[in-house]
């Protein structure tokens, strides 16, 4: 088994034209149209709220864009959701209103919670489609050309001053710069969620996926890679992301540059994070692909193999 073939199998993305993406499109539109209606938030006025752009170049020049994986294409296929997307909606207000939160959830709850799952998380709001099809909602006030995302991660309702558009260019910078970046933080991610899973790590103690795309960003690596130099790339990226926890702890990666600070805040157990990151070196040292990738990823590129092996040999004796 080929590491370019669990890529191929784990990749997925919004600006696809598949029936997962196009069907991700129409639960977008559907979330946009709700927010935007006539007095759906504030009695007697209209949030102005951007159509999403489909094209990677203007995505961002809109109050409404893809972020997270979905915004940089690093997203994967995962065990619970097929598609798993993150949308900002930054609305502009002549004032911090630190009860936007609690309206966008109540309409949108109104609008799908009789139906779907609709939940206010600490970041975000996460509209869960129960189809394997899950939206992130991420909030933001424009004021006076400063963005402020909203959240209640301390536990209680706040603002903090965000970049997320610059944020989400400099990573698309840093992957466009050599392509390789993008295919190892994908695989890794899958390994580190497998790898979760199989050692039953609590979800504070799980490593974020900002922190691999930080620790990874800017790593020197090998433009088009084949199979064996991607391996290298990977390993040596595993082993560097190991170093930088044992040398900072619960101290994760920032970028304060971007308004983003300790991406490891919620761990409350570095050892587990740590105990992750050293399974996976051993079994990928290994080569051991089988415990590395979900079971269901790892069925069906075998199983692929074995056609093209039997067709290949049934072909020669025609």
């Amino acid at each position: 088994m080929k590491l370019t073939e669990i890529l191929d199998e784990i990749s997925t993305g919004y600006h696809q034209e598949n029936p997962s993406s196009k069907k991700l499109k129409k639960y977008v539109e559907d979330v946009i149209g709700v927010l935007s209606a006539e007095g759906a938030i504030y009695e007697n006025r209209k949030l102005e709220i951007s159509s999403l752009k489909d094209n990677w170049d203007t995505n961002l020049d809109g109050d409404t864009f893809l972020q997270g994986s979905y915004g940089t294409n690093t997203a994967i296929k995962h065990k619970l959701y097929e598609v798993d997307a993150d949308i900002a909606f930054i609305i502009e207000n002549d004032k911090i209103d630190l009860n936007i939160r609690d309206l966008i959830y109540n309409k949108l709850n109104e609008a799908f919670g009789k139906k779907y799952s609709v939940e206010k998380r600490k970041p975000c709001i996460t509209i869960d489609f129960l189809d394997k099809y899950k939206i992130d909602v991420a909030i933001y006030t424009k004021v006076n050309n400063v963005i402020y995302f909203h959240n209640c991660i301390g536990g209680y309702e706040k603002t903090d001053i965000a970049k997320p558009k610059e944020l989400v260019r400099y990573f698309n910078s840093c992957y466009s710069d050599n392509g390789t970046r993008r295919k190892v933080i994908r695989l890794i991610k899958h390994f580190i969620k497998t790898t979760n899973i199989l050692l039953n790590i609590q979800e504070d103690n799980k490593i974020p996926s900002i922190s691999i795309n930080l620790l990874l960003c800017e790593r020197n690596m090998i433009e088009n890679a084949n199979e064996n130099e991607l391996y290298q790339d990977i390993l040596e990226s595993i082993k560097h992301i190991k170093a930088f926890i044992i040398d900072n702890g619960d101290n994760g990666p920032e970028k304060k540059e971007l308004c983003v600070g300790n991406t490891f805040y919620k761990v409350k157990d570095i050892s587990e994070v740590l105990k992750v990151m050293d399974r996976i070196i051993l079994l990928f040292e290994r080569k051991q692909y089988d415990q590395l990738v979900e079971s269901d990823i790892y069925k069906i590129i075998n199983e692929r193999n074995s056609y093209k092996i039997d067709g290949s040999f049934n072909g020669t004796m025609g």
